[in-house]
């Protein structure tokens, strides 16, 4: 079943690529919950599928061609890290950047998304889930 979730969420970060992010957030129940860590600049948490719309609007703002690269996928039960990195082009000077990849953790209640964490780095995400096996 958790395999199912890791597809779900392939999916969903294609979904957020393509731009089409209505047909994502339709999908997240009411009392979805976002957090980022607080060394980001709009560091918060975000509630509803309207607080996912509002934070992909701030990114897209702010860069052209943004994207999220996933690169690993972690299947742990009732959680899946995603770790992924964002890239594009800053509007305003036009600098190209990317992010070192950081953990996406991901939580579900069935096969529903209920909460997706940002933690820095696959250490503290190994941690946070007790997951020490996978340590490096």
């Amino acid at each position: 079943m958790s395999q199912d979730r890791v597809e779900q969420l392939l999916r969903a970060y294609e979904v957020i690529n393509s731009g089409d992010l209505d047909s994502l957030t339709a999908r997240l129940p009411a009392d979805f919950e976002l957090i980022l860590p607080p060394m980001l600049p709009e560091g918060n948490a975000y509630h509803g599928p309207g607080g996912l719309q509002q934070l992909w609007e701030t990114w897209n703002a702010a860069f052209d061609g943004f994207r999220v690269e996933v690169e690993e996928t972690i299947d742990a039960d009732d959680k899946v890290i995603v770790m992924a990195a964002v890239s594009g082009a800053h509007k305003d000077s036009g600098l190209q950047m990317r992010t070192p990849s950081f953990a996406w953790v991901w939580s579900f209640d069935g096969e529903t998304p209920v909460r997706m964490e940002a933690m820095p780095n696959r250490a503290t995400a190994v941690e946070a889930l007790g997951l020490s096996e996978l340590s490096e």
